[in-house]
């Protein structure tokens, strides 16, 4: 797991709004084959560094998707609502990565055909320290 990743998983762990849903159904890539529901997944999408002159400043901007899971959308929603709410515009230091920023870029929301459940997925940026 990459160290941004850590610290999302731990900032998602840490707050009620999404334990008290999901508990710590919190998966990276993809639910487990027969998951019990509501669950969360996670996903490095892709990171940039900064460069300055031929040098790496240490700031590194990246998009991490988390999905809320559920087996109806309201409760798909209001689980994605608890995952904003933990990470929109926090800072700090999560698994010792200092966060600058986090913030929602993108959201969507959609029903697996295969499963029927529902989903709704966040893009979120995080910038941080290396």
């Amino acid at each position: 797991m990459a160290v941004v990743e850590q610290a999302v998983v731990a900032r998602l762990a840490a707050s009620t709004a999404v334990t008290g849903r999901a508990g710590t159904r919190i998966y990276p890539l993809e639910l487990p084959q027969d998951p019990k529901l509501p669950a969360v997944t996670y996903d490095l999408i892709s990171s940039t560094r900064e460069s300055v002159m031929s040098q790496d400043y240490g700031t590194v901007h990246a998009r991490v998707q988390v999905t809320a899971w559920a087996n109806t959308y309201s409760a798909a929603s209001a689980l994605s609502e608890g995952v904003r709410a933990a990470v929109q515009r926090w800072t700090g230091t999560s698994t010792g990565v200092t966060i600058h920023d986090f913030f929602i870029e993108n959201e969507f929301a959609f029903r697996d055909s295969e499963t029927g459940t529902h989903a709704h997925t966040l893009d979120l940026m995080v910038h941080y320290e290396e």
